[in-house]
């Protein structure tokens, strides 16, 4: 009976590991995260808490069944810090960029207008381009 409760339990948190994994993706290809104080350690936690719990558990050992369960955990993070790299790369506004993706002008609007002030081009103004270009992609 215990080891039928540990092999549930087992199978809950690695059913809510992918799951979350799953999310983060999600979340950052909707919202088009890059690197930041919340997303990387958002992305870092949960891996670092398993090898810290699954090194604790095992006394230190390292046999090859954990190693490769340990590198198998550690994929799903991996894709997410490339996905927030590729978001932050993407998300750098450089005129040549702009001109050359047309499709991935939403990831740079928000650096341009933050960051390279508009000539002659009010703090109104550039809530109404942003806007209207948003508008125009839908």
């Amino acid at each position: 009976m215990q080891q039928d409760w540990q092999l549930i339990w087992r199978f809950l948190g690695i059913a809510f590991y992918v799951l979350f994994y799953f999310a983060c993706i999600f979340i950052i290809n909707i919202g088009q995260s890059s690197f930041s104080i919340i997303s990387v350690p958002a992305v870092l936690v949960p891996i670092l808490l398993i090898w810290i719990t699954g090194l604790m558990r095992r006394k230190g050992k390292l046999t090859l069944t954990n190693s490769i369960s340990l590198l198998l955990f550690t994929i799903p993070p991996i894709i997410c810090l490339y996905l927030l790299g590729q978001n932050e790369y993407k998300s750098t506004f450089t005129t040549d960029k702009w001109l050359q993706y047309e499709t991935e002008r939403t990831y740079m609007i928000d650096d341009l207008l933050a960051n390279h002030p508009l000539k002659g081009k009010g703090t109104g103004d550039y809530c109404l381009v942003r806007q209207q270009y948003r508008d125009e992609l839908l």
